[in-house]
């Protein structure tokens, strides 16, 4: 089974693009508060944490029943937009579909053992780093500056800087007080202050770890450069504003550079962090960041907006029909007198007939029955009866398209049913439509489009209507109980019946009584061909089993509804 890595693909698109939107946003920023800034890299790290879909499902909560609002085409497109990978519910067309599972799966191994590697080296050499700082500082000694801040004096030569995320601690080297003056050991320590105020460690390990997730995303590292780069500039304009001067402010960073190393991890933040050059030029400039104006606010405003609050507009978007009703079918009604199907009429109306839990699923996310695995027994009930089925009726409220309808089945499903499940790739026993040796016999080309294609069936009967080979597989697959993938070459479409004897009736298990049919057709013949041999003698075409991937919906969870809706 190979792993699906389409949702991971999306989120690191999601996220790449917010991160490039942060970064522009930074350019036209860059002559206000490096604070805002900072914030604005912050925000773009912790973007790679938090999916897109995680907060549509979390607006999705905020929805409610029955009322629903569907998504118009500016949103459809924007989930395109966000989600260009999908997870596509189809089998491979090319041949050797074993060999490609086979090779998808290594494939996919190879990626996941490849990922383990980096994040496992990530981990492991920042890990020794910080122990080897924690063992420097372990033999420090207590000093008393006057600080609420516990302060350490070390040896080591290591730079001064904060230790410790959630309790953090000011560290100085033992020999400062001799190598810097009063007033410059002031700026040094209140610029580490600044630090622990904006709790600069944390969003720092916070980016450490999001690099070890994504050690092999080049942006994630970029933007570690950005975000130190900001928060230094962050606190030395703090320096500043609180009345230290620029010169010592700047001698006291330079002397330190000289004397001491530099922490090894970003998240012990230190004073001489990012571009040195670039920092004592902007110290000694007499210029101040500017206040953001209102069109800058309305930008990040906008930034907050999107990033944010549309997610879980789209989650409350896919709420719910506008009225829908889930009633059990009545008791001792048998499947053929009361008939069984479901129907999704163009205006967004819905309605099933005595469908199981998984007829809903097979319709609302367009499966045939084997691609939904697992679950309680009760979901798919003995068709001769029809407990645990279920009569469904609801309306969209507003025209709607078919896939629309579908999706608002789906929400349905998981408001009522408390259906939660998850997709995986099989690989299955599938046939292959393939034309006769001595060519097809489905006449000529009807023309038209996929809105003029129709398969109706009953008894034993099939009847296309301008269908194209590719639909027509798609629906045999419902009378195969396996995957049909189009392999003529067939092109067009085209109207043909199609006679034979569905195996049921062949073995004896079903009879013709049992199973509704539609009026005015005769019942199937008992002794009539086989679906393979009916293909082949009256259209021309040929069913040959291979093997290949299918997509299947594997059932995690799923209640019976409480209560008639």
């Amino acid at each position: 089974m190979s792993p699906d890595l389409s949702p991971v693909a999306n989120h690191l698109w999601q996220s790449s693009l917010f991160a490039i939107a942060i970064a522009i946003t930074c350019r036209l920023l860059k002559k206000n508060r490096a604070a805002v800034r900072g914030w604005l890299w912050t925000a773009a790290s912790v973007k790679f944490l938090i999916p897109f879909s995680l907060l549509v499902s979390f607006g999705g909560y905020l929805s409610w029943s029955p009322p629903v609002v569907l998504l118009e085409a500016p949103v459809s497109a924007v989930v395109q937009i966000s989600q260009p990978f999908e997870s596509h519910v189809e089998v491979g067309n090319a041949s050797g579909n074993s060999r490609d599972a086979t090779v998808g799966e290594t494939v996919g191994i190879a990626i996941l053992t490849l990922w383990t590697v980096g994040f496992g080296f990530c981990v492991i050499a920042w890990s020794r780093r910080w122990w080897r700082i924690r063992s420097i500082i372990q033999s420090g000694t207590r000093i008393d500056l006057g600080l609420q801040l516990p302060t350490l004096s070390i040896d080591g030569g290591l730079e001064p800087g904060v230790f410790g995320v959630f309790r953090p601690i000011l560290v100085l080297p033992n020999d400062i007080t001799t190598k810097l003056t009063a007033s410059q050991l002031a700026t040094i320590v209140s610029h580490e202050l600044c630090h622990v105020r904006r709790a600069d460690n944390l969003r720092a390990a916070t980016h450490m770890f999001v690099e070890a997730l994504f050690w092999f995303h080049p942006l994630v590292w970029w933007m570690e450069r950005q975000m130190i780069e900001e928060l230094e500039n962050a606190c030395d304009e703090d320096v500043l504003r609180r009345g230290s001067d620029p010169e010592t402010y700047a001698a006291a960073i330079l002397r330190v550079c000289e004397l001491y190393v530099a922490s090894p991890l970003a998240a012990v933040t230190g004073a001489t962090g990012s571009d040195l050059k670039k920092r004592i030029r902007a110290i000694m400039s007499a210029d101040s960041p500017h206040r953001l104006g209102y069109l800058k606010m309305m930008l990040l405003a906008s930034i907050a907006v999107v990033s944010i609050a549309m997610p879980f507009a789209i989650g409350a978007a896919q709420a719910a029909f506008e009225a829908a009703t889930v009633k059990p079918s009545p008791p001792g009604t048998t499947r053929a007198a009361g008939g069984i199907g479901s129907r999704i009429s163009p205006g967004g109306r819905f309605f099933a007939n005595n469908n199981s839990l998984k007829d809903l699923i097979e319709t609302a996310y367009e499966l045939k029955g084997f691609q939904v695995i697992g679950g309680p027994k009760w979901m798919d009930p003995d068709m001769m009866t029809t407990t645990d089925r279920y009569i469904v009726e609801a309306t969209a409220g507003k025209a709607a398209t078919r896939s629309e309808v579908q999706q608002l089945l789906q929400t349905l499903l998981a408001e009522r049913f408390k259906l939660k499940f998850h997709w995986e790739s099989r690989e299955f026993q599938i046939y292959e439509l393939v034309a006769g040796k001595s060519g097809h016999r489905l006449g000529s080309d009807k023309g038209g489009t996929a809105q003029d294609a129709t398969l109706s069936s009953g008894q034993g009967h099939i009847r296309a209507k301008k269908m194209s080979m590719s639909e027509f597989a798609n629906g045999l697959s419902q009378f195969t109980g396996r995957m049909v993938v189009d392999k003529t070459g067939i092109a067009g479409r085209f109207d043909f019946n199609l006679d034979y004897t569905p195996e049921a009736f062949r073995t004896g298990s079903l009879t013709a009584a049992d199973v509704p049919r539609v009026p005015g057709e005769t019942p199937a013949d008992p002794n009539g061909p086989s679906l393979f041999t009916a293909l082949q003698d009256q259209l021309g075409l040929r069913l040959e089993a291979t093997r290949g991937p299918l997509k299947v919906l594997v059932i995690d969870e799923a209640q019976r509804p409480e209560s008639p809706h």
